[in-house]
């Protein structure tokens, strides 16, 4: 795959974990729905633990806590951190790929 789109309803982890072969394999662009801790809680996970293996895989975030909003903005994120643990999209680069 090309792209990979992941909009699980709080399962996106899992959806990660179960597909991280194929991910390092293919290096597709990943976009995600990110949740609110609530939501999480019932997962046991949270934002950061989501897309940590891509992080780890050499992926560059590209965050959008407003992307609901007429004016939606991404923001590079290195990191996630306690801002980023709500509802929101997340656009993730393999290595060799840069937002444009």
């Amino acid at each position: 795959p090309d792209l990979i789109k992941i909009d699980v309803e709080g399962y996106q982890a899992k959806a990660i974990q179960g597909g991280l072969q194929t991910i390092a394999r293919h290096k597709p662009i990943i976009v995600i729905e990110l949740h609110d801790p609530e939501k999480l809680a019932r997962f046991n996970t949270s934002n950061k633990q989501t897309v940590q293996p891509l992080y780890e895989l050499g992926y560059t975030g590209y965050w959008c806590g407003n992307h609901r909003a007429r004016d939606a903005t991404f923001e590079q994120v290195h990191s996630m951190s306690e801002v980023h643990e709500k509802l929101s999209i997340m656009v993730l680069l393999p290595p060799d790929r840069e937002m444009q």
